[in-house]
């Protein structure tokens, strides 16, 4: 902001100005975030699966130095039958998403589940499966 006036506009903002300008900045950036909130709420909701099968969230949460990727079992109730989470190394987005795909398969077929439905964030994955 400051570098834009003395480089753009030749000037220096005095500090009554930069405060304004940042107090703008700050409400301008709560206001986007605030309709990017609105926008999500209300689009996604669970379904249950039918009866007699079950559905398998699963999801990854990429961080710098590892990711966790986690899987969720629920019944055509909503009841939770299982769930189970792994830290694994940093991977890429879809690396993880595979790798949570293949973790709530096997969660489920250990758990005994033979007729599930996958759902997950990557539409690329669960299509591939």
């Amino acid at each position: 902001m400051v570098r834009n006036c003395v480089v753009h506009e030749g000037k220096l903002c005095g500090v009554q100005e930069l405060a304004s300008r940042v107090g703008k900045f700050n409400c301008d950036y709560w206001h986007a975030w605030q309709q990017k909130n609105s926008l999500l709420q209300g689009k996604y909701v669970w379904k249950a699966p039918p009866n007699g099968k079950v559905k398998v969230n699963v999801d990854v949460a990429i961080r710098d130095q590892f990711a966790v990727i986690a899987a969720l079992i629920r019944d055509s109730n909503g009841v939770v039958k299982g769930s189970k989470f792994e830290k694994i190394e940093a991977v890429q987005p879809l690396e993880g998403e595979v790798a949570a795909a293949k973790l709530g398969i096997d969660f489920a077929m250990q758990m005994r589940f033979w007729d599930i439905i996958l759902e997950g964030d990557s539409a690329i994955v669960i299509k591939a499966i």
